[in-house]
């Protein structure tokens, strides 16, 4: 009689266990896909502000290109400002040699 008994409360107690079994494989089951849910939302929001970053260091980037060739034209310009200064110094220096000299040269005739 012992026998039945514990077949009865075996078979009794399984179906339990199992409905049990089940509950927990479904609860972690559930908060797997939370976080499955979570971790994408993350990763898009992750993937939106990379490609925000991106836009932006190819917007500076082409600043930059822009102000270096700003920058290029303007150092040329000082190049070429420099030279015609040089000849307008050397120019004014010849003339005011040959204004001194005749100068010099009209104050020994009278």
């Amino acid at each position: 009689m012992r026998f039945p008994a514990i077949l009865f409360l075996s078979l009794m107690y399984f179906p339990t266990a199992i409905a049990e079994n089940i509950e927990n494989l479904q609860q972690r089951a559930s908060f797997a896909y939370e976080q499955m849910v979570k971790a994408k939302y993350e990763a898009e929001l992750s993937e939106k502000d990379n490609a925000e970053i991106a836009d932006k260091v190819r917007r500076i980037k082409q600043q930059l290109l822009k102000v270096e060739q700003e920058a290029e034209i303007t150092r040329k310009k000082l190049e070429q400002a420099n030279l015609i200064k040089e000849r307008a110094i050397n120019e004014w220096n010849r003339a005011s040699e040959v204004l001194a000299r005749k100068w010099e040269e009209s104050k020994m005739q009278y």
